[in-house]
């Protein structure tokens, strides 16, 4: 109880720097605003240089908070959105761009797992940045549950479109991935295909051409 009630602390004086840094970032003190939000995430654990984090080290660092680890990986997450937006508005768009995807990548996580209550916001947060965020730029575990995030709010065809995204990049995790979605697919009658986007010959066609594209990431 007393592990918790210091880690919901620390998420409230989250929120607050979260204010503190949108406002000033309003006010155009975009170094200001950095400097109050690398403060707050080298808090959560000194001896890791939490400016080197990429979308994966940060699940691992919420991760150790298990007692609140939903609510963590929300707020966290959405540190590192503001965290992008001041980075963006400052000229430096490719780190805003790798900060975002991994605050991204949080958000997903913490929607997937319902490890905390999701809000519209927390849904207009997510869908903000994926239409903001190229996917190339996008690591393999914030595609992975961006695929998974897709399927779970219906929307089939989405999900196939993201992993044939990912799949150009040559990359065997998107082969993994997309095996394990059509095989889901599957399981769900017509009716929820087609409501999702997908016909059952969609379907059909498109684990051919992901066997096909496997085949030629293994050569």
């Amino acid at each position: 109880m007393i592990r918790r009630d210091y880690v919901m602390r620390q998420i409230q004086e989250l929120m607050q720097v979260l204010a503190r840094a949108l406002f000033l970032r309003t006010q155009g003190e975009y170094d200001a605003a950095l400097k109050e939000i690398r403060r707050a995430l080298k808090d959560l654990d000194p001896e890791t240089d939490t400016e080197a984090l990429d979308a994966q080290g940060w699940l691992d660092l919420c991760r150790r908070h298990e007692e609140i680890v939903g609510p963590l990986m929300e707020i966290v997450g959405s540190l590192l959105r503001e965290r992008a937006a001041s980075l963006a508005a400052a000229g430096q768009v490719r780190d805003s761009e790798r900060v975002r995807a991994a605050g991204l990548t949080l958000q997903l996580e913490a929607i997937l797992t319902a490890a905390n209550p999701v809000t519209t916001e927390l849904l207009g947060q997510v869908d903000d940045d994926i239409g903001a965020l190229p996917v190339e730029v996008l690591p393999p575990s914030a595609l992975t549950r961006l695929v998974n995030y897709f399927e779970q709010r219906g929307r089939l065809a989405a999900a196939e479109d993201i992993l044939f995204d990912w799949l150009e990049r040559g990359d065997p995790n998107a082969v993994r991935v997309g095996r394990e979605f059509y095989a889901r697919l599957d399981g769900l009658t017509d009716d929820t295909l087609v409501g999702g986007g997908l016909s059952r010959r969609e379907v059909e066609d498109g684990r051919t051409d992901l066997e096909e594209r496997a085949g030629r990431i293994r050569d």
